[in-house]
């Protein structure tokens, strides 16, 4: 079991599929580190979405993809974790700047293990990235898309078309979106 881990995403929102990865690295990590990606993301300033855009993963910088803040998504991950079983001593939540390979390593514990999944060119990539920045990578898994339970698209879309997304994520990220009533 290693001692410290870290996995990292944009949880834009937070569904069964991150729980899943979420989950699986939990099981080999006395402490877990949650990078949130994109953490400047739908700021009120527009040029701190001025992220580049991702030839792998065109619409990953889309505002419309990106609809959450770094907080909101912060306390889905947190609460959604609680109420799975994680205790809070057991986890931390950071940001995780991927999209800036030189800042990176300013946000992440060392030594640690970063487990990825791998569903596409972007996940290759990220792993690649980051074993270029000589860190200890593990793969948990590689899926096709298609092989997916739920994407954070699919959820996003759902919830704008009013369609039923309920079972889609944790008891607590629909909790939170439906008291803050927050709009996508």
């Amino acid at each position: 079991m290693d001692k410290v881990a870290t996995v990292h995403g944009r949880f834009q929102g937070l569904h069964w599929g991150h729980m899943e990865y979420l989950d699986a690295a939990k099981k080999r990590c006395e402490h877990l580190f949650i990078g949130i990606t994109h953490p400047l993301i739908n700021l009120t300033n527009p040029a701190h979405n001025a992220y580049s855009v991702e030839e792998t993963n065109p619409n990953r910088n889309l505002d419309s993809s990106n609809p959450f803040t770094y907080y909101q998504r912060y306390v889905m991950i947190k609460n959604s974790l609680l109420e799975y079983g994680f205790r809070q001593n057991e986890f931390d939540i950071i940001p995780f700047p991927i999209e800036n390979p030189d800042l990176l390593l300013q946000f992440i514990p060392s030594p640690a293990r970063h487990y990825i999944t791998i569903y596409d060119a972007w996940g290759e990539k990220k792993y690649n990235m980051l074993r270029g920045l000589g860190l200890d990578v593990e793969i948990l898994w590689t899926r096709r898309n298609s092989e997916r339970f739920t994407s954070g698209t699919e959820v996003r879309r759902r919830i704008r078309a009013n369609e039923d997304w309920v079972d889609l994520v944790p008891p607590a990220v629909f909790k939170f979106i439906q008291e803050n009533d927050l709009q996508i």
